[in-house]
């Protein structure tokens, strides 16, 4: 195996951190458009992943929200989902998630297993999207779809960066800097 120099290494260290950065801002906006959901009522969601968005609308508080979803996910799914089973279904999923984004910047092997987790996510986007659920196929589909294939193309890069990577440099870039200290000799 050869070896790599100090800027291929910096180079794999910042593909790992940009691969766990992008899911990170994914559930960030997760986070934040279920907030504006749960307050404001507004279930327009964009750049975030579809799993929660699909537990939220399906929770049994959407259920007097008629015409903000499809015809066929109001009449099979809308309202379906008791609170209680869709908070314990979102923490899960957050806990999983949050737990591989801590993780992966340590062990960026990781990273593979995200990646395995936002193409399910991506592949129920388009499918459930083509089912009609919970919006059918739109406009708005098309951000949803470049973000969640932009996402996967950091988390491919990041993974084989991860892979590439020696195990003895899996650390912060920062810590591998020693090139730019001067000793001052008295």
């Amino acid at each position: 195996m050869q070896q790599l120099t100090t800027k291929q290494i910096k180079k794999h260290q910042t593909n790992i951190k940009s691969a766990v950065g992008a899911f990170g801002m994914s559930l960030i906006m997760t986070l934040v458009y279920l907030v504006k959901a749960l307050l404001g009522q507004n279930f327009n969601f964009y750049f975030s992943n579809y799993i929660p968005e699909v537990l939220l609308k399906s929770a049994s508080f959407t259920r007097g929200y008629s015409g903000v979803f499809s015809a066929v996910f109001t009449e099979n799914w809308q309202g379906k989902l008791p609170i209680v089973w869709f908070c314990v279904g979102f923490a899960v999923y957050a806990g999983v998630c949050v737990a591989l984004v801590v993780l992966a910047g340590r062990h960026p092997p990781l990273i593979w297993a995200i990646f395995a987790l936002h193409l399910c996510d991506t592949v129920l986007l388009v499918l459930g999207r083509f089912w009609g659920i919970p919006n059918g196929v739109e406009e708005t589909m098309l951000i949803d779809v470049i973000f969640h294939v932009l996402v996967l193309l950091f988390l491919f890069v990041g993974g084989v960066s991860g892979v590439k990577l020696p195990k003895d440099k899996r650390g912060d870039p920062r810590e591998d800097m020693t090139d730019f200290i001067v000793k001052v000799e008295d």
